[in-house]
């Protein structure tokens, strides 16, 4: 009975085994099934979008046809890009500007990513090559590296940092070339190493560069009617131009050599003068000045005037600081204010005042008015007449031996003042006369303070017999 009982437990075990197996080659049999079925589905629907694109590509739904691995576009159609076109990559920093076209091969940001490098933001710009730029509308730059287009209408061709800067400008080629004016063109070649970096719309100068201007330098505007001198400086800003006419016309004229005018309507004619400010101003002298003021003469060499009005310094050396009408005419003389003062001698000086005239070696009026100083130092006295010689035919007297006569009459035209009447008898010890009989004879200089005419004959001093 045991016997029988294992041998049924051996053959249930088995019989579960072989069910166990069978189960399991059917559930693999099941699932390639089902494996197969899915590949077949997806590849109907791949043949399906595939005839699907096809008959939208026949019925003009889309305007390209794909060859092999290529998509041709419809030879019949007219492609309209309103905003633009890249071919190659984008420039992520560059505002595209409306109908451009650019042609962009890129460069590797990173070493990861390619980016564009041209940048044509100008209406209806082309940029083609490398790191071009084509701002202004209308514009292009058709090949090259570096290059800027930014007048409009410009163009550059090709080359290495070529500037097309003036409207319908243009650069065919070259390295560093620019063409600035309106309608400029450069064909090619090389441009001396320019001295300018342009900054938005201004030029800055090389800030380690000297520059050396033979002829000068006139900032503003050129008066047409000037002769400029060498090395000369003019700062003009021209007789329309303050009204906001562009085209103003110049009105300083610096003709001396190494001469300098600033201001308006002001004249440097001396070597080496200058005029550094002020109005209708001439500084004719040698190294003379007229720093400021209007009306102005310095004539002298090396003189000056300060500022005011009107006012002259003719001598060497001579200077007038300020005030109206102001004459230093002498030698090293000075004014140093008021008006209607003349400086007239040698190193003399009328500090102030009105109407004042200072003569003689370095005398000096401090102020006043209608102050005279004459050579001697003495006020209100100026000196001996001038003399003649006795034959001279525009002697007026009339001489004979020692004695000399005259006819004329005399006027004195300066004021003359007789303070009393002094009558000495000829023996008074005061008398100025030595008398002998009817004449009367003296060494002693007479003034007289009160008009003087001369009606009959008189005898001068030295020639009475």
């Amino acid at each position: 009975m045991k016997w029988g009982i294992f041998i049924s437990l051996d053959l249930l075990q088995f019989a579960g085994i072989l069910f166990l197996g069978h189960r399991l080659l059917a559930l693999e049999a099941s699932t390639s099934n089902e494996i197969t079925a899915l590949k077949f589905t997806i590849g109907g629907l791949r043949k399906n979008v595939e005839e699907g694109t096809a008959r939208n590509l026949r019925s003009g739904a889309v305007p390209f046809t794909k060859i092999d691995s290529d998509w041709v576009a419809d030879p019949n159609a007219l492609f309209v890009f309103k905003k633009g076109v890249v071919i190659g990559y984008k420039n992520p920093v560059c505002e595209y500007g409306a109908a451009t076209l650019s042609v962009d091969e890129g460069s590797l940001r990173d070493n990861v990513d390619r980016i564009g490098t041209n940048c044509p933001s100008g209406a209806g710009s082309v940029t083609f090559g490398r790191q071009n730029l084509a701002s202004g509308a209308y514009s292009s730059v058709l090949g090259g590296s570096g290059n800027y287009a930014s007048g409009d209408a410009s163009s550059v061709l090709s080359g290495m940092r070529n500037l097309a800067i003036g409207d319908s400008s243009s650069v065919s080629g070259g390295n560093s070339n620019q063409a600035i004016d309106p309608s400029s063109s450069i064909l090619g070649g090389v441009q001396a190493e320019v001295p300018f970096t342009k900054v938005d719309s201004d030029w800055i100068a090389d800030p380690n560069a000297l520059f050396v201007f033979e002829k000068g330098v006139i900032i503003g505007y050129k008066n047409p009617n000037c002769d400029y001198g060498a090395a000369s400086l003019s700062v003009d800003v021209g007789s329309n131009s303050w009204a906001g006419n562009p085209n103003g016309i110049g009105t300083n004229c610096p003709s001396g050599r190494g001469s300098v005018t600033f201001g308006y309507t002001n004249v440097a004619s001396g070597a080496y003068s200058s005029v550094p400010g002020g109005g209708i101003s001439v500084a004719s002298g040698l190294m003379s000045s007229v720093l400021g003021g209007n009306n102005n003469k310095a004539i002298g060499p090396a003189s000056s005037v300060s500022g005011g009005s009107y006012n002259q310094a003719t001598k060497n050396f001579s200077s007038v600081l300020g005030g109206n009408r102001n004459n230093a005419t002498g030698a090293f003389s000075s004014i140093s204010g008021g008006r209607y003062n003349e400086a007239s001698g040698h190193g003399s000086s009328v500090s102030g005042g009105n109407s004042n005239s200072c003569d003689g070696y370095f005398n000096s009026i401090l102020g006043g008015n209608e102050q005279k100083l004459n050579f001697n130092g003495n006020m209100n006295d100026f000196g001996p007449v001038s003399t003649i010689p006795e034959s001279s035919p525009e002697s007026p007297f009339s001489c004979k031996g020692q004695m000399c006569t005259t006819e004329r009459r005399f006027t004195f035209f300066k004021k003359v003042e007789v303070k009393e009447k002094l009558t000495f008898p000829n023996s008074s010890p005061e008398s100025p006369f030595t008398c002998t009989g009817q004449k009367c004879v003296t060494d002693k200089n007479f003034q007289f303070l009160k008009n003087l005419s001369v009606k009959k004959k008189f005898c001068a001093k030295r020639y009475c017999n």
